[in-house]
């Protein structure tokens, strides 16, 4: 499935981590609209944003790496 395989795969690591909260802040307002639990949206969420997905998030995450150092 790769419909944008270098779109997202070259933004830069603070747009991605943007994006992460952007997500944990919007999709639990979302499930609740249309009263699905906020543990499946956000899950959904991270399979479609994830390396299987859209590849927003890449497999080796330079965010993650950078903020564990």
């Amino acid at each position: 499935m790769d419909l944008f395989p270098h779109f997202f795969q070259e933004f830069p690591p603070l747009a991605r981590m943007a994006l992460g909260f952007f997500l944990i802040l919007v999709v639990p307002m979302l499930c609740r609209r249309i009263s699905l639990p906020v543990v499946v949206g956000l899950l959904a969420a991270g399979i479609v944003v994830g390396p299987y997905g859209l590849k927003i998030i890449p497999q080796n995450p330079v965010v993650a790496n950078f903020l564990a150092e």
